[in-house]
């Protein structure tokens, strides 16, 4: 899965923003629309969201995952201070995958000071979802 940073929210407008920032975003959806295409009168998005991977490493890659958001938000920081500007942005974070063991005791992620500054700066947050070890 690697790193993807995803920016949400009820009634924000993704094209716009899209627009502002010059950034491109891997995938773009719109509040409203069906959440199964095969289902299009069935449930719909909540949310408006934009999605961009940071980061292709792979989910036993921790150290290459934090460096690449790193990376990313270093080169794109001054397009990304939007982010706490936009009033309908309600959610950014950077969403970690990591795999691991359900037959170890605990896993423990580990996340620097200097990328959890320059996304808490940001107003990006940050999250690990955890994969079982197949």
């Amino acid at each position: 899965m690697g790193c993807v940073l995803r920016i949400m929210g009820e009634n924000f407008d993704v094209d716009a923003f899209e627009l502002k920032t010059g950034l491109v975003f891997d995938n773009k959806t719109h509040k409203g629309e069906p959440r199964f295409k095969n289902k299009p009168d069935g449930q719909k998005f909540p949310h408006s969201v934009l999605s961009v991977k940071v980061s292709e490493a792979d989910f036993d890659s921790r150290d290459k995952q934090i460096n690449d958001a790193k990376k990313y938000i270093e080169r794109h920081y001054d397009k990304l201070l939007c982010i706490r500007k936009e009033k309908e942005i309600q959610h950014a974070f950077l969403d970690f995958g990591f795999r691991f063991d359900p037959e170890e005791a605990m896993l423990l992620v580990y996340f620097p000071s200097d990328i959890v500054s320059l996304a808490g700066g940001l107003g990006i947050g940050i999250q690990a979802t955890l994969y079982n070890k197949f």
